[in-house]
């Protein structure tokens, strides 16, 4: 066998068979072992994730069928294998229905049969991955063509859009969320349908005008509408169930990453409302925060930190003023006054973000030496 960088987790209370698995796939595999149940599932939360893991069935405490139930819960994408006697055939039943065990293998194993076992392990596990990190990848990217296109349609949502993105990746990462992706792309979509509403009641909502009973029932109804559209794409469904959640009343449920995840969605988007319609953070967090159980508490505090953090660090210094050509506008500017065709039409309009899909517009109309130029931008520097 190869050398395999995947890591691999062999369960068992006997430790003379663990010493032989080790002395069998030293120099072959990255294998850690565990003695019990427990001490498998701490392994997997500090040295994770394993590629393999298996487990023998007859262990005190915690058997192998509960061990991988568990296993199951805590590292969904790690392939399950488990190691049973003659007698244990019901249990490993029980154990392959509840845990979705990917092998059982009886006891006494030839290596040949485990070498395989392993290997075939090995091989689910990275088409998995790959066709994980492709689903990703395909998706993230055609919803993020999408949505730059939708949002040069209207500046101001494309900008707070863009905020409620960054707000959202800087609390995935600080909170460690599993499920990061997804909640990047419900950042992006949850306000796909706020661009059907009226232009005066899109007016209201992004001035922090007080709105009525209907139109908040409007405002709340667009979110519905936009995890209804989602729900309709192969497997975003969990995207869809994040969108969700920001109209949702506040509950008791055991605290998962996917409800985590919709939690940071709607106090992200929740806040940037107020922020995007020009209110002080301090006031808006105090406001929030007030309101008890409606937000989560520790998110709620991670973000405002986070934005009086980028506030002080935007000193007027750091930004300066100017005009440059379409040849030189980079993505992450932004432009300081409407971008207008010669003949007087109006491209985009100021304060929009230049992103990848907007630049490459611009740069068609300066082919084609239709564009006024140079145009005045906005360059941050942090």
């Amino acid at each position: 066998m190869a050398v395999i960088k995947e890591k691999f987790l062999f369960v068992d209370d006997d430790a003379n068979i663990l010493h032989s698995f080790k002395r069998q796939y030293r120099g072959k595999i990255d294998l850690s072992t565990a003695t019990s149940g427990e001490e498998g599932l701490a392994l997997i939360e500090t040295d994770g994730p394993f590629a393999v893991v298996m487990s023998d069935m007859r262990m005190p405490n915690m058997n192998g069928a509960a061990f991988l139930t568990q296993v199951k819960t805590l590292s969904p994408d790690s392939i399950r294998i488990i190691l049973t006697g003659q007698s244990d055939i019901q249990s490993a039943i029980d154990a392959v229905n509840n845990g979705e065990i990917f092998r059982f293998l009886n006891k006494p194993c030839p290596a040949e049969t485990l070498g395989n076992a392993l290997i075939a392990g090995l091989t689910q596990y990275r088409l998995l991955q790959s066709e994980k990190q492709l689903l990703e990848k395909t998706l993230t990217g055609s919803i993020n063509v999408l949505s730059s296109l939708v949002m040069t349609m209207d500046p101001v949502i494309a900008n707070h859009v863009t905020a409620v993105k960054q707000h959202c990746q800087y609390l995935s990462q600080v909170m460690e969320l599993d499920d990061s992706w997804e909640l990047d792309l419900a950042a992006m979509m949850c306000h796909l349908s706020i661009f059907s509403l009226a232009v005066e009641l899109k007016e209201k909502i992004f001035s922090g005008a007080a709105l009525s009973d209907d139109e908040e029932l409007l405002l709340q109804s667009s979110f519905e509408s936009s995890a209804k559209l989602i729900a309709n794409l192969p497997k975003l469904e969990h995207v869809a169930k994040m969108i969700l959640h920001i109209n949702a009343e506040p509950n008791n449920e055991e605290e998962t990453d996917a409800s985590l995840s919709a939690e940071v969605l709607k106090v992200v988007v929740k806040m940037q409302f107020q922020l995007t319609a020009g209110h002080a953070i301090e006031a808006v967090f105090n406001q929030m925060y007030e309101q008890g159980d409606c937000y989560h508490r520790d998110a709620l505090i991670k973000l405002k930190d986070h934005l009086l953090k980028l506030e002080a660090s935007k000193a007027p210094s750091l930004e300066e003023e100017g005009k440059l050509r379409v040849r030189d506008l980079q993505v992450g500017m932004i432009l300081d006054q409407d971008v207008m065709t010669k003949d007087g039409s109006i491209i985009v309009k100021k304060g929009g973000a230049v992103d990848e899909v907007l630049l490459f517009r611009l740069k068609e109309f300066a082919e084609k030496k239709v564009v006024q130029e140079p145009i005045g931008v906005i360059v941050n520097n942090d």
